[in-house]
């Protein structure tokens, strides 16, 4: 989304907000063919973990590998936050001022979009 007051649009960091699924590698070759190699933005996948640590990195490799097989891209790089909530991760991390927008795949009407998103926007 972009504000209705902006008159010129840069986007070089773009954060996506990963669960690591199947579908989180086809939203990602979709982000980087239309959005992140257009505007030549860096993209981290970022992952909340709310299991333990080891398990976290596993994710994060099995998930690289099965990206690579997909994407090809340079400007990707990877981050797994260890969290109890899902919620206040994604809020810290944004808070960091380390991007210019955050991308998440939903795929259910429970999850997090709805509190994360004011409803003037979503």
């Amino acid at each position: 989304m972009v504000p209705p007051s902006t008159d010129k649009f840069l986007l070089e960091r773009i954060t996506y907000a990963s669960d690591f699924g199947e579908a989180d590698v086809q939203a990602m070759d979709w982000l980087i063919k239309t959005v992140a190699r257009p505007y030549e933005a860096f993209v981290k996948i970022i992952h909340v973990n709310t299991l333990d640590r080891q398990k976290g990195e596993e994710q994060i490799q099995w998930f690289q590998k099965r990206l690579d097989q997909k994407v090809h891209y340079d400007k990707l790089g990877f981050e797994s936050i260890h969290s109890d909530s899902v919620f206040d991760a994604l809020v810290l991390y944004a808070e960091r001022g380390e991007m210019d927008t955050l991308v998440m795949l939903e795929c259910n009407e429970k999850g997090i979009v709805p509190s994360l998103c004011p409803s003037r926007f979503c």
